[in-house]
């Protein structure tokens, strides 16, 4: 394995970034050249080892007295980096705290979430004002703003695995039929480019 858990078995060009690359099949492949397959650990918050029911269990596996003390994240994040060596973790994924994985330096590869859109399935209120215009130009303009915030200070960061781009979604047609108003109504911008789209899809 390489530093950033790679597979050495199977070479491509290194760059110096992750990227994807197809050999038969797509393989995501590492900074350093390797052909790279993801085995990650999600919902490393730090709130959930803080519940009332546990907290004198991870009290004495983190060898601290105050899970809401400063010296909580390093702990965290000793423990977790020791499990990553003994169960072969190699990837962060999206549902996780970065300001315990990646401070005071990334130690493996990570996605980061820019949620461009806030649809997730889990929450039981989402606005009809969440289901944006994604062909509009204000749209357009939102995303570009969200990716200078987030996105452009770490692009240089080779343990950028990747982004997520929105939380499960809630775009099937059972969650979808009671917003007509959001999925109907009157002519605009998206009405006319997701057809286009759909229909350019097979050739």
């Amino acid at each position: 394995m390489d530093r950033f858990g790679g597979w050495t078995g199977k070479k491509f060009k290194a760059t110096g970034f992750f990227r994807v690359e197809k050999d038969e099949r797509w393989w995501l492949v590492s900074p350093e050249g390797n052909a790279f397959l993801s085995w990650g650990i999600n919902h490393l918050y730090p709130d959930l080892f803080k519940q009332e029911y546990n907290t004198l269990a991870w009290q004495k596996k983190l060898g601290i007295e105050n899970l809401d003390g400063p010296a909580f994240n390093a702990a965290l994040r000793t423990w977790f980096l020791g499990l990553r060596e003994k169960m072969g973790f190699n990837t962060v994924g999206v549902h996780n705290a970065l300001s315990i994985v990646n401070q005071p330096k990334p130690a493996m590869p990570y996605m980061q979430p820019i949620h461009f859109v806030e649809i997730p399935h889990w929450r039981t209120e989402i606005p009809d004002s969440n289901f944006r215009d994604v062909f509009s130009s204000d749209f357009e303009g939102h995303c570009d703003g969200m990716a200078k915030k987030i996105a452009v200070p770490i692009k240089d960061d080779p343990f950028l695995l990747g982004y997520s781009m929105t939380d499960c979604p809630l775009l099937t047609e059972e969650d979808l039929r009671e917003r007509p108003d959001t999925i109907g109504g009157a002519r605009r911008p998206s009405r006319i480019g997701w057809p286009r789209r759909l229909r350019n899809l097979g050739s």
